[in-house]
């Protein structure tokens, strides 16, 4: 896949219009996308995904995103809150930092990821230890988290420029899914074959 392929514009109740694209070489997988809020009031997106650093400061997180490969041979690539273990116990729910399109504002973003590209789960971090197999993909799909704005909410600053910290009862529960289109695609995938839990 040599030239850029994206999915058709996609507008969703709350009044956000998202697009996805991808490019792939032998190297390198390349994904764009793209949302606009078209709705009177701000929308916030969840695709800040962050760590911490060995003084225990907030970063980026290097892994860019969640990557989850199953069955169905699509790589799901998620900027959302990730769905918590089930085989394992947990304290705290990872909530990505948020960026704030408020009415008219657009936002677009371009990642890059190493091919054979790699599962991801933030509560099965990966170790030295981790075992792998590498399998092959037949397309990809982007998964996005966002909100529109409440009155209780709690949005704070963080080191991250321009990635909010927001906090509201029932932000599980409220925050929804955007799912784009699969775009067809062959690439290799390198699967978790030890303890892990995927998405879809």
């Amino acid at each position: 896949m040599k030239n850029p392929v994206s999915s058709p514009a996609e507008t969703v109740d709350e009044g956000l219009v998202f697009q996805f694209g991808i490019e792939r070489d032998t190297k390198v997988l390349t994904m764009r996308y793209a949302v606009s809020n078209q709705a009177a009031i701000p929308a916030y997106i969840l695709d800040q995904l962050w760590g911490f650093d060995v003084e225990s400061l907030p970063v980026v997180d290097k892994h860019k995103a969640y990557i989850s490969f199953g069955e169905d041979g699509i790589v799901k690539i998620g900027l959302f809150i990730h769905p918590l273990p089930t085989m394992k116990s947990v304290y705290l729910s990872i909530v990505p930092y948020a960026h704030v399109l408020r009415p008219g504002e657009s936002r677009k973003v371009e990642l890059a990821f190493s091919l054979p590209i790699a599962e991801y789960n933030p509560y099965y971090w990966p170790t030295d230890s981790s075992k792998w197999q590498t399998k092959k993909a037949s397309g990809v799909q982007l998964w996005i988290g966002y909100f529109m704005s409440q009155e209780d909410m709690s949005v704070q600053t963080t080191t991250i420029d321009d990635a909010y910290e927001v906090r509201y009862p029932g932000i599980m529960r409220s925050t929804k899914v955007w799912k784009s289109p699969v775009i067809a695609c062959d690439l290799m995938v390198r699967q978790r074959q030890d303890l892990f839990e995927r998405f879809d």
